[in-house]
């Protein structure tokens, strides 16, 4: 009986329907990604990721049972040399996104001993672009919306009051030190050193343990915090980890603190900027840059392993820059004759 493929997740397509093998392995993996909790709309991207790369496997008459380095590379090249209906390519960052789906999926494959191992894990990704952050405010528009922020007293409801309060401290703790919100998320009041002015990440993004400064701002404003606010945070709810800074795990923490950024400027949004957690870091970037920080101290403050990294903000503030350097160069005030 010739087999019939099935395009969607459990899709029987009546008597004689019969997945052929690749379909089935996708169609068990979304299935398992799915009772760990994945959300409709990743099981969705991720079908939508993995359909090219089951239609690159059946164009080429490979099964997944075969999936070796050299097909993994042929993969990755026919991404690099596609082209879409409106004759572009794909970008860098969107061939590294699709790798990474197949790359998952090969995993998945090799912990079920269906392969021998990733083959993905082999390949040299192509050099990804260095995304520029959004449109940053500057500093007196960020210190306006702080400010702002501030004002936990204009809430109605005292539990309202709280949350806005614990608002105010994140934002101003994010913009001090350049944290992460995953790494602010993990912080313990025992990393603290509030009289020294610094803390210990010790969840940062690249794996290793680092130091982070704050200011002396910050700094009394995290004794309040942690002094009054903190308990009473934890009275309005039992079940959250005392020991932790913030309190909340990071997509609970992330969702009700970007909620509460967009709330906070409702009705005012000529006034105040769009920002949201991971703004506040770009921001620190934007802002020690345009007050003549050099990279290498931007790079130490906001845990970049790479320079690189830091150079992004070099893009931002080009025009910046270029006053800097005129006012700066020893030539630069010289007029031609």
């Amino acid at each position: 009986m010739e087999e019939k493929r099935g395009r969607n997740l459990g899709e029987s397509g009546g008597p004689g329907y019969i997945l052929a093998p690749n379909e089935r392995f996708l169609s068990a993996y979304l299935s398992e990604k799915k009772v760990l909790g994945a959300k409709t709309a990743v099981i969705t991207s991720t079908r939508s990721k993995l359909r090219k790369f089951l239609d690159f496997l059946d164009e080429h008459d490979y099964s997944l049972l075969d999936l070796s380095y050299e097909v993994a590379v042929q993969y990755q090249k026919s991404l690099a040399e596609c082209r879409m209906e409106d004759g572009g390519s794909y970008k860098p960052n969107t061939i590294i996104n699709l790798i990474g789906q197949a790359s998952s999926f090969a995993s998945w494959l090799a912990g079920r001993k269906l392969i021998l191992g990733n083959p993905f894990s082999r390949l040299r990704k192509p050099h990804q672009e260095k995304k520029l952050p959004r449109d940053l405010p500057d500093e007196d528009k960020l210190a306006g919306y702080l400010s702002h922020l501030s004002r936990f007293d204009e809430e109605i409801s005292f539990k309202r009051r709280l949350r806005r309060y614990r608002t105010h401290i994140l934002s101003e703790f994010l913009y001090a030190s350049g944290l992460r919100i995953a790494e602010a998320s993990a912080l313990r009041i025992s990393d603290l050193d509030l009289e020294g002015m610094r803390l210990v990440v010790r969840e940062s993004k690249g794996g290793k343990p680092r130091v982070a400064l704050i200011g002396s701002y910050v700094s009394r404003l995290l004794q309040i915090y942690i002094h009054r606010i903190h308990p009473l945070l934890i009275v309005q709810d039992r079940r959250l980890d005392s020991s932790k800074l913030f309190l909340n795990s990071l997509n609970t923490l992330r969702k009700k603190f970007n909620e509460d950024l967009g709330k906070a400027r409702e009705g005012r949004e000529e006034e105040y900027p769009s920002l949201r957690s991971h703004d506040l870091r770009h921001s620190l970037g934007y802002h020690l840059l345009r007050a003549g920080c050099p990279l290498r101290y931007i790079q130490q403050i906001l845990g970049h392993a790479h320079i690189g990294t830091s150079e992004i903000y070099t893009k931002v503030d080009g025009r910046g820059l270029s006053k800097m350097l005129a006012s700066s160069h020893p030539r630069g005030k010289i007029k031609a004759n």
